[in-house]
């Protein structure tokens, strides 16, 4: 009788425990279904397990960047041309930075908000991006003179006088044509070569004013020797000195170059200094007329034989060829 007592009891008790594991399955299935009727936990009816709501909504960003949607979050992002955290933006400044694409060499690059502008230097075209050479001679875009020669240059030209002219290119004027004035006496007997003292010439009193440039002396200079030209005023003081030519042994013109004004009505002696004066061999006129007049450009022409013409030197008597080189 006591053993199915016992039976009995644990009956009673299989039976209450399964009916209180069923009552805690419910409330399990319960808690794992949320508002949404999902098992995710959120309220949104999703599966992303964030909260309702667009972060991006409010622009929390820089007015320069963009923003992003993460999960619980969100990123701002710096647009091109800025540079920060994305909460704040400055403008990145690309030409200091070297960033640009310009053209390295003939574009200037300017900062904008943003951005940046490229424009080619002066001399260059294009888009600044690349920028090609301008051909202002070919395109007449040059100022240079009308008788000046326009070369181009990269990213410029050049302009050049032409001959006969004179100037920087841009403004050229007509250079006055030189004239060669033979001080040898129209009339005379022309001698044999014969040693000569070489510091002779000739008095002139010029008819109009010229600009001398060169003197010229035709005779035969040792190699051993220099020459060069003087100018001298009526009472013998030197006036002007030429460069010096070294003799090449030949009977020939020989030039120096002399720069002064021969003014109109004065008085003037041209002559030569020669080193080599008592070895210098040349040929003269003996007994020409004289005084004698050249042109339009000297009157009362004589050569430095008189006793009283006391300079250069006091051995006086008839000098060699001599031209005088001049712009009237």
């Amino acid at each position: 009788m006591l053993w199915r007592i016992l039976v009995f009891l644990m009956s009673i008790s299989m039976v209450a425990f399964s009916c209180a594991s069923t009552s805690l399955d419910m409330v399990d299935e319960a808690s794992d279904t949320d508002a949404d009727g999902d098992s995710d936990g959120d309220a949104d009816g999703d599966s992303d397990g964030d909260s309702d709501g667009d972060y991006c909504e409010d622009d929390p960003c820089d007015a320069h960047a963009s923003c992003t949607n993460l999960q619980n979050t969100f990123q701002c992002v710096c647009d091109q041309g800025w540079e920060g955290d994305g909460l704040d933006c400055d403008d990145l400044d690309e030409c200091t930075d070297e960033t640009d694409n310009c053209d390295e060499y003939h574009a200037d690059c300017t900062n904008t908000e943003g951005s940046y502008d490229c424009t080619c230097i002066d001399g260059y075209d294009g888009d600044g991006l690349a920028c090609d050479d301008v051909d202002e001679c070919t395109d007449t875009t040059d100022d240079c003179d009308v008788n000046a020669t326009c070369t181009n240059t990269d990213g410029g030209f050049d302009c050049d006088c032409n001959s006969g002219w004179e100037g920087d290119g841009g403004v050229c004027t007509e250079i006055p044509p030189e004239v060669t004035i033979d001080l040898t006496p129209p009339t005379g007997t022309l001698t044999s070569d014969d040693p000569y003292w070489a510091s002779k010439g000739y008095r002139v009193t010029p008819t109009i004013t010229l600009d001398m440039i060169a003197l010229e002396w035709f005779i035969n200079q040792p190699s051993s020797g220099t020459l060069s030209a003087r100018v001298y005023n009526s009472s013998g003081t030197l006036l002007a000195s030429g460069t010096s030519v070294s003799g090449s042994n030949i009977q020939q013109w020989y030039r120096s170059d002399i720069t002064y004004t021969l003014a109109a009505g004065q008085t003037y002696t041209l002559s030569f200094y020669n080193s080599a004066a008592t070895t210098a061999i040349f040929q003269y006129k003996s007994n020409p007329s004289q005084p004698f007049t050249v042109a339009s450009y000297f009157g009362n022409v004589q050569s430095r034989s008189s006793a009283g013409d006391a300079y250069p030197t006091s051995d006086n008597s008839w000098a060699p060829f001599i031209r005088v080189v001049a712009v009237p």
